[in-house]
């Protein structure tokens, strides 16, 4: 009893735990913020913590397609969700498996004018857009007219056939991206703003950037590993980079080995240095082929070049 005599009242108060467990119940796959004392009812507010959801490790990125996905279920208008689902590989929308190549169609249905949309679905090879079909060429062509600034356009109309400048401008404008690093190590040599680069030093920036990105350790492979480079501190081989290549998921089946292979035989230092760059299609995932760019293979392309 406290010293004034009078019973404490029997009714508790919430504790913010058992808020926490009762938005999990509703939806377990959900990162709900502790300091929210209901779950979210709106579409912005799902969204807001979709945005704001943990991504490394525990099931975050989960956590952030099942948010995304109930926002696009309360409101389908909302752009910025379904690109943003996309991002995290599509999902479940109302019950429907959506694929991210769709969720990005949907995003650039509804604004026309959002760049980064246009770039990754670029990088789904194209889609239909409206009723018509819109391919990769033309998508990122699109991107790159709505934002010059966009990294990710200049690195999708590189993919698209713009040619090595395309990738240069990508690395320019956002030097921390990996994968216009990675695509920059098939050309002999490269100046990115203002600093002449060389194929392994393409590889070495592009594993410093994203450690997990296996066209980078394979393309660092075939110039024969680090030779004196020292990438993330230590000093590595060709058979490492290329056990570390193996350890990453590039693509189950006969790929993987047929591209394993050719590194080995072809790195070391009695290589040549003329040898033939990592392509694209040879160590990821195949890209499927459209119409024009099946017609596009026919004309000869000259390095360098920007066809727009």
């Amino acid at each position: 009893l406290p010293a004034c005599g009078l019973r404490r009242p029997a009714c508790r108060q919430a504790s913010p735990r058992s808020d926490l467990m009762g938005a999990c119940s509703t939806r377990p796959d959900v990162f709900v913020d502790p300091r929210r004392s209901s779950v979210p009812q709106d579409a912005h507010s799902w969204y807001d913590l979709g945005l704001r959801s943990p991504t490394a490790g525990g099931g975050g990125e989960a956590a952030q397609r099942a948010c995304f996905a109930r926002s696009v279920e309360l409101m389908p208008s909302h752009g910025r969700a379904w690109y943003s689902l996309g991002l995290c590989g599509g999902g479940a929308v109302s019950g429907v498996m959506v694929s991210k190549a769709d969720c990005f169609v949907h995003a650039v249905q509804l604004n026309s004018k959002f760049a980064p949309a246009w770039a990754e679905l670029s990088l789904c090879s194209g889609g239909v857009v409206h009723g018509v079909f819109v391919s990769a060429k033309e998508c990122s062509l699109r991107a790159v007219k709505l934002d010059p600034t966009c990294a990710k356009a200049w690195y999708a109309a590189g993919l698209a056939g713009g040619g090595k400048q395309c990738f240069v401008e990508a690395a320019t404008l956002d030097p921390k991206m990996a994968e216009a690093w990675c695509e920059l190590s098939n050309f002999d040599q490269v100046t990115v703003d203002g600093a002449k680069m060389s194929r392994k030093e393409c590889c070495v920036r592009a594993v410093e950037l994203d450690s997990r990105c296996a066209r980078a350790w394979l393309a660092l492979a075939r110039e024969g590993g680090g030779g004196g480079a020292v990438v993330l501190g230590i000093n590595m081989s060709s058979d490492e980079c290329l056990r570390r290549a193996g350890h990453l998921n590039i693509g189950p089946g006969p790929q993987l080995g047929r591209t394993l292979l050719e590194c080995r035989y072809s790195a070391g230092p009695k290589s040549s240095p003329s040898r033939k760059p990592v392509a694209a299609e040879e160590v990821v995932e195949e890209r499927p082929v459209v119409a024009d760019e099946a017609v596009e293979e026919e004309d000869e392309e000259v390095e360098g070049a920007i066809w727009f």
